[in-house]
């Protein structure tokens, strides 16, 4: 293990976990939620671990929708684990994620063409992270993403799903993973009934020292370089963004 590392994010500690499962019990009750002003918001601008810009890429947008209620293939491991069940609404905007869902349900043709204008609006390299609130939870929903990211094919789109998991939903998932400018991993946790994803993973540790041993057995894995202070921010890596049959592996913040 190389020692020079260090970790940007404390582990949660049992407090810290007891917390986020009493808080994610509360999402069950979000529902999509009408602007009060009538804005439409689309793709907000990069959050802290994914940048803004960077070496790599010169614009990160991101796209968000309320935990929980649209994570058909949540495990177990997601009611004490998720790291959006945060009482931080001014880095967690739940409300508007829930604007975001209203949007799609509600005016999904407005909600498209406000987002493909953000994208056009982009200059130099641009990437798309979808969800880091939220997942896919429909057909409907899946296609309308299938079709935004066909439209921009200079554009990178990433994610991480458990949508792999429901059996309705599987299909539509492997349609949008094998598209050229979309990298989508299959989050996976030993809580799952299904068996392992053949397709590319996304797995999280509890410890440094767990993650390092799997990466030494998986010597094509990929171990995300932000988390240990190697890059500022994803826009600093594109890792996640390129086509790839690596697992990428977190440790667990």
């Amino acid at each position: 293990m190389d020692k020079k590392l260090y970790d940007k994010r404390k582990k949660p500690d049992c407090k810290k976990e007891q917390q986020r499962k009493e808080i994610f019990s509360t999402y069950s009750e979000l529902c999509p939620q009408k602007p009060q002003d009538n804005r439409l918001s689309g793709l907000e601008i990069g959050n802290k671990k994914t940048g803004k810009s960077g070496r790599i890429y010169d614009k990160i947008l991101v796209w968000n929708i309320p935990p929980k209620i649209t994570c058909p293939g949540a495990s177990d491991w997601c009611s004490t684990h998720c790291y959006n069940a945060d009482a931080r609404k001014d880095v967690y905007t739940i409300d508007r994620w829930c604007e975001n869902l209203w949007d799609f349900h509600f005016r999904s043709s407005e909600l498209k063409d406000k987002i493909e204008n953000q994208i056009n609006e982009a200059t130099g390299r641009c990437a798309v992270r979808l969800h880091s609130s939220g997942d896919f939870f429909s057909e409907e929903y899946i296609d309308f993403w299938k079709d935004i990211i066909l439209e921009f094919p200079k554009v990178s789109f990433w994610g991480y799903t458990r949508t792999w998991n429901v059996p309705c939903l599987k299909n539509n998932v492997n349609e949008l993973m094998n598209l050229n400018n979309m990298q989508l991993f299959a989050s996976y946790d030993t809580t799952m009934a299904a068996s392992i994803p053949t397709i590319p993973k996304s797995l999280v540790f509890d410890t440094r020292e767990n993650l390092f041993e799997y990466a030494v057995k998986h010597t094509d894995s990929i171990i995300c370089p932000e988390q240990y202070g190697r890059v500022e921010s994803c826009a600093d890596c594109g890792l996640c963004m390129k086509k790839t049959n690596k697992d990428v592996l977190f440790q667990l913040h």
